[in-house]
């Protein structure tokens, strides 16, 4: 009696633990994604704040994809200015330009790579072609690299003295290069909203991603 009860007591025993363990799991589990909800809830809240405060009062929230940027509202969008870029916009009468261009990483084998194409696409553009300030840096968790650029552009009546701010960030297996520029003589009224730009540039995950990359703290470290 004692050598079948044994056995089965240690099967009910297993048995038991087993169940406990799984409801923790669950339970933890279940913890863990209403904290990521919270967490999300949260981004957004903070998100909407950033873009209602008083800073972005003149500006408008322009996206692709998951990608977010804040643009003055007097930028008009336009088809004009390049035949790849994926948002454009443009103040004439400011002389103040806009770009976004996006590529795969099956296209460039790193982001120093695309970030080179992006200076020679301009370099091919212009003569006095001169980079005044270059950064490696974080905006918004992400790395990216950043350049300010003067060249002589000749738009086939006059030559026009041009200043380029670029960006490029690699998200994911996209990269992505904002471009944008203005006159030199303009740089003093368009500076603050051009600098403004560069700084909004952000990805905005959604509950879904977070939740099947849990055990990437990167990933994670986007709500920190």
């Amino acid at each position: 009696m004692a050598k079948f009860f044994i056995p089965v007591l240690a099967f009910l025993i297993g048995l038991w633990v087993y169940v406990v363990l799984q409801e923790q799991n669950k339970n933890n589990t279940s913890t863990t994604e209403n904290q990521l909800v919270k967490t999300v809830e949260e981004y957004v809240k903070i998100r909407d704040s950033i873009i209602k405060s008083p800073k972005y009062s003149n500006f408008k929230e322009v996206t692709f994809n998951k990608i977010s940027v804040m643009l003055p509202s007097y930028l008009d969008t336009t088809s004009s200015l390049s035949t790849s870029a994926y948002l454009q916009h443009e103040n004439l009468k400011k002389e103040f330009y806009f770009l976004l261009y996006t590529s795969t990483t099956s296209e460039y084998t790193s982001i120093e790579d695309f970030y080179n194409a992006t200076l020679d696409g301009i370099k091919n553009a212009v003569t006095s072609y001169r980079i005044i300030d270059t950064s490696y840096k974080k905006i918004n968790n992400y790395n990216v690299y950043r350049a300010d650029i003067t060249g002589i552009f000749f738009n086939g009546y006059d030559s026009l003295p041009l200043k380029y701010n670029i960006l490029v960030a690699l998200i994911g297996d996209t990269y992505y290069d904002i471009t944008q520029w203005t006159l030199v003589n303009n740089i003093e009224q368009n500076e603050e909203d051009l600098n403004i730009i560069m700084s909004s540039f952000l990805y905005k995950p959604n509950i879904e991603e977070i939740r099947s990359e849990l055990n990437s703290s990167s990933f994670l470290d986007l709500f920190k």
